[in-house]
């Protein structure tokens, strides 16, 4: 019996070492204690793999047990690297030298520019907050406020690793996507086009009502094709009629036209840096805020007939504050929620927005998702965007708030 769960196991876990290996290294630079947690997470899957139904999620369990196990080890190490800012002029010249300094110039690279500036001239240059408020010509107690924001914001985001290394912003971000399109490496490969069959495309995804039978990433420089059982009948003609130089209305005319179906368009956005503090009051929801959200969410949706489970859902986000909300008329008029993330939960998170029809270009989505980027920096998790490519206001709203623009998708659900 012991010889037959062993063999279960190395069948279906197995196969993805390289994938969690890989994923180690980019999330821990140290590749001795990589190697270590590498083992932790192989024997934690051992223990659980019994308790796993569907043996067809293994990779995506696999990796939330390894995103778990780093989790675990920074909290750990925290305590010991943990940089206060107070002593940033200190630390730049310390014997961890070139590494820290790489950290704190990348991390201060994702302030907004007001935020950097006050911090470059505090701390680097050695300017004290008399003569900054001459240099910029505002009050002194502006000078105070901003170092004292700046420096909040500044924690916020330590440490953020260069991206040189792997661990930057734009890495975990396309982690993620390789994990939806389903081969490790996809996205960094020299290849125009790439088919690849994978069975994330057969199962409903966590957070998702239906399947992605088919999922196309278009880049400038590449073609990726995720395609499952139902996709797979017509992927031969797929192959011969698609071509790496044609243009995304080329690209969803061929896709309509080989499957005679709808199909969707998104944009996906990727993290780059925090924006300027908005001038609007924002408040970060709480579970005592439960009623006022519950009458937000019937006004949003008028039509919505079973709420049961509206009260469990709100909790989670305010657990991680994640409802950032702006009040109007005594009521909540606009805020962010989170979806469900299907893979590498603990540390990604995508940003949603709904505000009140009346209550719109007022700049109250702009204060909001603002508000939860910052939070979910706090979680120590790179935030997501996407949109609908029609939805040009959402557009606009990521430039604003941070991102830029990574990809476009196209999407068939039979």
């Amino acid at each position: 019996m012991a010889d037959e769960f062993s063999t279960e196991f190395e069948k279906h876990c197995l196969p993805h070492l390289n994938l969690l290996k890989r994923y180690l290294f980019h999330k821990i630079s140290n590749h001795s204690d990589a190697e270590d947690l590498l083992q932790d997470v192989l024997l934690a899957a051992y223990k659980g793999f019994g308790k796993l139904k569907d043996k067809d999620i293994c990779k995506s369990w696999l990796i939330g047990i390894a995103s778990n196990k780093c989790v675990d080890y920074y909290k750990a190490k925290a305590k010991k690297l943990e940089i206060p800012l107070d002593a940033i002029n200190t630390y730049v010249v310390d014997e961890r030298g070139v590494e820290t300094t790489m950290l704190i110039n990348d991390t201060l690279n994702l302030l907004a520019d007001k935020d950097k500036q006050v911090l470059y001239l505090f701390y680097i240059r050695g300017y004290n907050q008399k003569d900054i408020a001459l240099k910029l010509e505002i009050p002194l107690g502006t000078v105070k406020s901003r170092i004292s924001k700046a420096k909040e914001n500044f924690r916020a985001l330590w440490p953020h690793a260069s991206k040189k290394r792997g661990d930057g912003y734009m890495n975990k971000t396309r982690m993620y996507y390789e994990l939806w399109l389903g081969k490790e490496g996809c996205l960094s490969s020299n290849q125009a086009i790439q088919f690849i069959y994978t069975k994330e495309r057969n199962v409903v995804q966590a957070g998702y009502s239906a399947r992605v039978d088919l999922y196309v990433w278009i880049e400038p420089d590449r073609i990726v094709v995720s395609y499952g059982d139902v996709a797979s009948s017509k992927i031969d003609l797929l192959k011969e009629r698609l071509f790496a130089n044609q243009t995304i209305p080329e690209i969803r005319t061929l896709l309509m036209d080989v499957y005679a179906h709808d199909v969707n368009h998104i944009i996906k956005y990727e993290f780059d840096k925090l924006p300027e503090e908005s001038s609007q009051q924002v408040k970060i929801l709480s579970a005592t805020d439960y009623q006022d959200y519950e009458q937000f969410f019937c006004e949003c949706n008028p039509d919505a007939s079973d709420i049961s489970w509206l009260a469990e859902y709100f909790e989670a986000l305010t657990s991680e504050d994640l409802c950032v909300a702006i009040y109007e008329d005594g009521k909540i008029v606009c805020c962010t929620d989170a979806p469900t993330m299907p893979y590498m939960a603990n540390e990604v998170q995508e940003v949603g927005i709904i505000a009140l029809p009346n209550y719109r270009r007022k700049g109250y989505a702009t204060a909001v998702s603002r508000g939860a980027i910052a939070n979910i920096l706090r979680n120590k998790k790179t935030p997501f965007w996407s949109t609908a490519s029609d939805n040009l206001g959402s557009q606009k709203l990521a430039a604003r708030v941070g991102y830029k623009k990574l990809a476009d998708v196209l999407t068939i659900t039979f």
